[in-house]
């Protein structure tokens, strides 16, 4: 497979995958020569490098539309392994599990409102009022359903009544 060259692997649709990570590798390292020359030029353009040296590889034959392609496809894929790596170090993991431990899932809601309690609000179970928080979180620890935090969207849920919460969940 190492002596089909690119353009021919290309037309044929034979796989020429060494040379097109060899090539990638090349174009990366160019890139990288000409980032550290902009340091003491800085009119390079490491872009232009490699289009140059893209276009006197067609020009000799070395390269052709199809090869190229290759190419793009390989420094895309590879681009997207890697920020793939990236993003699932940041948040954890990109395994099914890993991602559902992350998520928030919501038990149930608490209404300002006691007639509120047995409904359902975007479906989800209104499961009592505030005031009644001690004994709601009391049934969920005892069904092992305690939620890990608790999320007020109501902007004027303040003082006495924001602490009488807070308590409740202390105490649970």
């Amino acid at each position: 497979m190492d002596d089909i060259p690119i353009a021919e692997a290309a037309a044929t649709d034979q796989p020429a995958r060494p040379r097109v990570e060899a090539l990638a590798a090349e174009l990366l390292a160019k890139i990288a020569r000409a980032q550290r020359a902009s340091d003491e030029d800085p009119f390079g353009n490491p872009v232009l490098s490699v289009a140059l040296g893209i276009a006197r590889r067609m020009d000799n034959g070395q390269l052709d539309d199809a090869a190229l392609w290759a190419v793009v496809r390989h420094l895309r894929d590879a681009a997207f392994a890697d920020r793939a790596r990236r993003l699932a170090a940041y948040v954890g993991g990109t395994g099914r599990a890993d991602n559902e431990a992350a998520l928030i899932r919501v038990a149930g809601l608490l209404s300002l409102n006691e007639r509120q309690t047995g409904r359902r609000m975007h479906g989800l179970p209104i499961l009592g009022s505030v005031a009644d928080a001690a004994d709601v979180l009391a049934r969920l620890r005892l069904r092992d359903k305690l939620p890990t935090a608790l999320v007020v969207t109501e902007p004027d849920f303040l003082g006495s009544k924001l602490a009488a919460l807070m308590h409740a969940a202390e105490a649970e």
